[in-house]
């Protein structure tokens, strides 16, 4: 009897213990949702001069809206034959977001990128496929044909909307490249 009122005296003690210490869930709380913004230390602003495409040009021009969400501009068409996901394309580019943060940008590297247009993000694929070789084209991509939610950290925050300008300065299937790969080696 004894070690039943034992048990039943730590079993209340438990009980008390466990009563949610003041938090009462009934309250309708509202959690505020802190979107992040990118750090300027990875903002490549102070490095971008004047002689490669500047960000106040490219953006002073009327983009035209497509139905698959990206929004463009071309500068040059370039050439008739466009890529598709079959083609690697060597391309110049800057990457920037709403706030003016340089992201990315070939010209910074001075080099020429090459990327399958397959392994690039979806707002690249629909863009670039409206240009030709020596086409250049300025394209606003929206989150959900970028790096959506997730982002791209350090430099791109989620749920950012995007914009390149693009040079196509080369595009070839992969067909083409092996050929010319294989050829090189003899």
């Amino acid at each position: 009897m004894k070690n039943f009122l034992l048990i039943l005296c730590l079993f209340s003690v438990f009980l008390l213990s466990c009563r949610g210490g003041g938090a009462n869930p009934s309250n309708n709380a509202s959690i505020p949702i802190i979107e992040p913004t990118p750090s300027t230390m990875y903002c490549q602003n102070e490095i971008y001069v004047e002689s490669y495409p500047q960000l106040d040009d490219l953006s002073s021009n009327q983009l035209l809206p497509d139905e698959s969400g990206i929004e463009y501009f071309i500068f040059d068409e370039g050439e008739m034959e466009k890529p598709n996901l079959d083609y690697l394309v060597t391309a110049k580019y800057t990457g920037w977001l709403e706030n003016g943060c340089v992201f990315d940008s070939s010209y910074t590297r001075n080099d020429d990128s090459v990327f399958p247009l397959d392994r690039v993000i979806e707002g690249w694929q629909l863009g670039l496929s409206k240009i030709g070789k020596n086409g250049k084209i300025l394209i606003k991509i929206p989150p959900n044909l970028g790096y959506g939610v997730q982002g791209s950290p350090p430099r791109i925050p989620g749920n950012s909307t995007l914009f390149f300008f693009v040079e196509l300065v080369d595009l070839q299937t992969y067909e083409s490249y092996l050929k010319e790969q294989e050829n090189n080696k003899k």
